[in-house]
């Protein structure tokens, strides 16, 4: 299981590196550190760090509500350990292109001011 998590977080940095550098060997010449720092800053908020951020919280508010509801007391202990992970990754469907549309609107606001 934790080769599993660490392999996404791998593929996910891969992906984000892949991206950063197709854009700034893009870039003209003379734009080339400005283009790598500023899809770098924008890149890992946006695709790594906001998505963990809020993917943690419904894990851990699942796992919350798990133990506290009367709804998950007859269920076995084994299910009821799959149950924040099926939440985290029922999370990442809504979560995702939500962040990932908001961050883009953000940073072409930042553009055009």
């Amino acid at each position: 299981m934790i080769a599993l998590y660490f392999g996404a977080w791998g593929l996910s940095g891969v992906a984000v590196m892949s991206d950063i550098a197709t854009r700034t060997m893009d870039a003209k010449p003379e734009k080339t550190w400005h283009t790598a720092g500023y899809y770098t800053a924008f890149h890992i908020p946006a695709s790594l760090v906001l998505p963990a951020v809020i993917i943690h919280k419904v894990v851990h508010v699942t796992e919350h509500q798990v133990s506290t509801q009367s709804i998950f007391k007859s269920l076995p202990t084994r299910l009821k350990s799959f149950i924040p992970i099926a939440a985290a990754l029922l999370s990442i469907i809504p979560v995702v292109p939500v962040v990932d549309h908001t961050c883009e609107a953000v940073r072409y606001i930042y553009i055009y001011i």
